[in-house]
Parts: structure tokens; C-alpha cells; sequence
């Protein structure tokens, strides 16, 4: 039903409602019904609508009120008349509302052959009014929710939550933590993140109030339209994003085909943007003026899946070395768990904090566990880690930094916290490794505990780049400690042995406390930005394996390829938490 059509089905219903509706009223209220569900569900919703009203409050004609008669008794007797006529004028509004919905349905019922709607009971005014699940089962189905990852998504006016199979219908929906798929009857997928608050008004339109979505439009859906607060855009078979502010800005990325983007407060004669791949733009809270900006690949999740390690050429390498733990950091259905595909299988928790977006993003190669920094305080955990035992690690993962955050954490297997009070630092059982940023200047670093105990330290010396993925690491192999970022040492020490006395969890994301119940309470680490393909081997990888996971990956997705800097003398380094 479109716009104009509502509107005329308004005025012949206000007309009936209020007793101007004469034969040719109710002819014209006939036809706009006769073979229309949508016209008739909000014909009905509005009889509904009116005889509620008339319940709850009665329809009651201007009262006066005589002042020069205040006696008890003439009081007790207007309350008494007050009450009767509140009384019939409630009898008469409920018939009156059922008379409507009766007349309607004999005009109905003899200018067409077409099934009656549907009504209440008429026997009587207790008859109850039709539930919420009702108006929702009217509405035309437009798709199915296809995937969900720790996501809660609603139809508020019904107040109804949706999962995987369920039918998407027209109205208003609310979308919180996390992800969600929908797959149109005419193939358009959509994936939206939360929060997220939208509308969906038919299978070529949608209305994105806030919160970002992902859109893979097939052929059948071509010029399949998303409009913001902001701006109109219009698809033309294609694969874009699509991204409304907090200010109510609107972003559009296209990573495939063409698109057409239209300020919808432009002045006269400004013509919109036609982007193609790789482009994007945005239009401002005015809504009147695209601006060119750069598009964003890692921004949007653009497919929700789970990655089989043999189904990559990077997992079938990561699998050929044994991992113990081999996170890849996937979407899982409650959206706090990581699983692992090591040989141990010690899967990981997400404690998402204060974070209001999901622990998942685009990844180096398919998702990535997104953490907040320290403004968010989540992180993850492995419960039951297991140290290796025989003189040698490897700990790999690729990482996205949006900023260097103090003592930034990737991964931690550590006790020790630091003390400024005290002089000498008693580094017995501190772990086995502490391995992420240095202090505030943000180089790369690791700490490890040698056999005897002692603290070995190295860093990298330059900070690491920001919003580009990395490829760090470090190996100790029973003589020294080397780290390593995309491909290539950059730093190595002496280490001889390694410490296997240490705590039983993993923090990936922060270091935690000595018992591992929570983050350390003076540095706790919060990592702010993505950590993806997290692998622990317990022996150690020769360099040409690690140049191999590197270009591995190279070939499957682009990749930063800052070359790394000289390494800076271990004694420089402070111990630390």
C-alpha cells in the first residue's frame, strides 16, 4: 500500500468514524480494501485502534458544571448522571466502532467475491481484541534471518525476537550484540551490526535509522535502495556498506559494481554520486553535499562465517605445524566463544566490558576479535592454558592497532606485577611469556622467563603502524629469544631455557591478574583495535616458515608491508607488568 493510497483510506475512514460516511463513502472504502491485505490489516489495526480508545475513556459530550448549587446531594446526583451517560456514551462508541467494522465488511462481502475480513466476536463488547502476534502474522513476508552471531534482534511494536529461520516481515526492527544475515525472497543479503535500528518497508527498500550493514545485491535485486537520515542510496548489483553516524552522517563504501548516492538535503541542481569499486563517500549531517573520502575494506563485516583451517592455504600451513592453540577468531553463534582448532582444543571467552559493537570484525583473512581499548576494558580469555614444557614456544597472530594503548597486550601468559615501591623485583613464576606493546611509546615487545628464572626482555624500537595489519611474533628456541614482524626478525637476545612455572589462563587482549580472575588492576593492557589467526606452537618455527605464513596470507588479502626497523639493546628495557 502506498503513500497516497493510505491517505485516501485515512480520510473515507475518518469520514466513517465520525458518521459522515454516505453510500458512495462506502463504496470508495470497498474498493480500496477488496484485495488489498496490507489496506485491510490497517483497516482493521484502526477499528482496533478507535475501540480501545473508547474503552479506556469513554466518549463523553462537554460537561458544565452549576456553581451556584453546591450541595452534597446535587453533587451525588451530577456524579450519578455523569456516570450514566459516561456509561452509554461507552456503549455507543463500542457499537459504533463495531458497526464500522461490520459495514465495512457487508459493502465488502456484496461488491466483490473476495473472502471477508476477519473481525472481532460481535456477540458481545467483552470480546477480546486481536494480539500483537496477530497484526504481525499480516504483514507481507520479505526474507529470512539466514545467520545471527550473539545478536538479538526484535520487531519492538510487536515486541517479538527473531532468530535463524524465522521469517522478516514489513516494520521496524532493533538489533543489539551482535550480528545478523538476512537473505531477501529476490537474493539481496544484508548483514547488519548492532546497535543497529532499522526498517525494512519492502524487498527493494530499506530505511537505516542508525547502525551499519553490508549488502550483496543479486541480479533480481537490482536497484535494491537503502536510505539514511542523510541520503538515498541506490544499487546497481552490487556489493556496498553502508555506515550512519552517531551525528546522523551517512558512509557508503562500494567494494563491488556501482551505486548511486543522493543527498537528500541537496540545493537546487546538485546532482549526487555515482560511486564504483572502491570508492566511497559521505554526506554530512546537512545531508546537502557528498565529500570524497577513502574506502574501508576492514571496517565492515561482510560475510559471516567459520573458516575450516584446510579450507586456506594460510590454515593448511598453521595446521601443518601442530598448533597447540589455534584461534582464528570466528563468529560463533553466542558470540563470546573462541574457538580453537589447535590439537589441545582450549577454546577462548570474550568479556566484552563496556563495549556497545560486537567483539567481531573484518579479520586479516575472514573475522577478527575487535576490542575496545581502555575506554571499553574487553578482552578475552583462555581458562586452561598450556605451557610448553620443553625449552621452546612460538606465539604468531596478526594484528590491527587503531591506537598504541599503554602496555598494549596481544597476548599474555603473565603473573608478575609491577611494584614501584619496591627495588628489587622478584620475578619467580611471573610466566612464561608477556608478549605486545612497550609502555606508551608502542613498539612491539616480549618478555620471557628463562629456565633459571630471569627476565628476558627485547623490543623493537619503533612503534608499530596504526590501522594496518601486521604479522608479529616470537620464537624461543632453548638459546635465544627473537621477534618478529611481517616476515623478519627484528630483535634478538640470549635466552637460554624456559620458565614453565606459571598462571593457568591466557589473556589475550589485556594481561590479567596473578590469580587470573580479572585485569590487572595498575596495567591492565587493553588492546584497542583487532587481533586475528592467534597460533602457539610449542616448539620453534624456523624462519622460513614464518616468511611462508606471511606470504601466505599476502596472496589471499592485502597486507601492510612496512619494513621493519633495527632492534634496540635489551638493557634499555625496564621490566614491567
Amino acid at each position: 500500500m502506498n503513500d497516497r493510497k493510505q491517505l485516501q483510506l485515512s480520510e473515507v475512514l475518518k469520514a466513517q468514524t465520525e458518521g459522515g460516511a454516505d453510500e458512495a463513502t462506502m463504496s470508495r472504502l470497498a474498493e480500496l480494501l477488496r484485495d488489498d491485505p496490507e489496506a485491510q490489516a490497517y483497516y482493521v489495526e484502526y477499528s482496533q485502534m478507535h475501540a480501545m480508545l473508547a474503552w479506556e475513556h469513554g466518549v463523553l459530550p462537554e460537561v458544565t458544571f452549576d456553581d451556584s448549587s453546591p450541595s452534597l446531594l446535587h453533587s451525588e446526583k451530577n456524579a450519578s448522571s455523569e456516570i450514566r451517560s459516561m456509561r452509554r456514551w461507552r456503549q455507543l462508541a463500542i457499537a459504533a466502532t463495531l458497526l464500522l467494522v461490520t459495514s465495512a465488511g457487508w459493502h465488502i462481502r456484496n461488491r466483490s467475491q473476495s473472502p471477508a475480513i476477519a473481525i472481532a466476536n460481535v456477540d458481545t463488547v467483552d470480546a477480546p481484541l486481536a494480539v500483537p502476534i496477530e497484526a504481525w502474522n499480516r504483514r507481507e513476508i520479505l526474507a529470512v534471518v539466514t545467520k545471527r552471531s550473539g545478536a538479538q534482534l526484535t520487531a519492538p511494536d510487536v515486541a517479538m525476537e527473531l532468530s535463524v529461520g524465522d521469517q522478516v516481515r514489513t516494520g521496524k526492527y532493533e538489533l543489539t550484540g551482535g550480528f545478523v544475515e538476512l537473505t531477501f525472497d529476490n537474493g539481496v543479503e544484508v548483514i547488519v551490526e548492532s546497535p543497529a535500528s532499522f526498517e525494512i518497508a519492502s524487498q527493494m527498500f530499506m530505511i537505516l535509522q542508525s547502525g551499519r550493514l553490508a549488502a550483496k545485491v543479486s541480479p533480481e535485486g537490482d536497484g535494491f535502495t537503502v536510505e539514511t537520515p542523510t541520503a538515498n542510496i541506490v544499487d546497481f548489483g552490487t556489493e556496498f556498506a553502508v555506515e550512519v553516524l552517531a551525528d546522523k552522517s551517512s558512509e557508503v563504501h562500494v567494494f563491488d559494481g556501482e551505486v548511486d548516492v543522493s543527498p537528500k538535503k541537496a540545493l537546487p541542481k546538485t546532482s549526487g554520486v555515482r560511486l564504483h569499486t572502491d570508492r566511497a563517500t559521505r554526506i554530512n549531517k546537512t545531508g546537502n553535499m557528498p565529500e570524497g573520502i577513502d574506502i574501508d575494506h576492514d571496517r565492515f563485516l561482510r560475510e559471516l562465517v567459520q573458516t575450516d583451517p584446510r579450507s586456506d592455504r594460510y590454515g593448511r600451513i598453521v595446521e601443518s605445524l601442530n598448533p597447540v592453540t589455534f584461534l582464528r577468531m570466528e563468529l560463533t553463534d553466542d558470540g563470546r566463544t573462541l574457538l580453537d582448532q589447535g590439537a589441545i582444543n582450549t577454546p577462548g571467552t570474550i568479556v566484552g566490558g563496556q563495549m556497545l559493537s560486537p567483539p567481531f570484525a573484518a579479520g586479516r583473512l575472514a573475522n577478527a576479535l575487535r576490542l575496545g581499548g581502555p575506554e571499553t576494558r574487553a578482552y578475552a580469555v583462555v581458562a586452561e592454558y598450556v605451557p610448553a614444557a620443553n625449552n621452546q614456544i612460538s606465539v604468531f597472530a596478526w594484528v590491527r592497532a587503531k591506537s598504541r594503548a599503554r602496555w598494549g597486550a596481544i597476548a599474555k601468559n603473565w603473573a608478575f606485577e609491577l611494584n614501584y615501591d619496591v627495588k628489587d623485583y622478584n620475578f619467580n613464576q611471573a610466566g612464561q611469556f608477556h608478549f605486545g606493546l612497550y609502555r606508551d611509546e608502542g613498539d612491539l615487545e616480549v618478555q620471557v622467563q628463562n629456565a633459571d628464572g630471569e627476565l628476558i626482555s627485547i623490543r623493537e624500537g619503533v612503534p608499530i603502524p596504526l590501522d594496518q595489519w601486521q604479522f608479529v611474533g616470537f620464537i624461543v628456541d632453548g638459546q635465544a629469544v627473537r621477534l618478529y614482524r611481517n616476515g623478519k626478525e627484528v630483535a634478538s637476545t640470549p635466552c637460554v631455557g624456559l620458565n614453565i612455572s606459571c598462571p593457568k589462563q591466557l589473556g589475550i587482549g589485556t594481561k590479567l591478574s596473578p590469580d587470573g580472575t580479572r585485569p590487572d588492576i595498575s596495567n591492565p593492557g587493553f588492546w584497542h583495535g583487532c587481533i586475528d589467526e592467534l597460533a602457539i606452537f610449542h616448539d620453534a618455527l624456523p624462519i622460513e616458515k614464518i616468511r611462508e605464513l606471511y606470504e601466505a596470507a599476502n596472496h589471499q588479502g592485502t597486507v601492510s608491508k612496512t619494513p621493519p626497523a633495527p632492534a634496540i639493546p635489551s638493557a634499555s628495557i625496564a621490566p614491567n607488568d
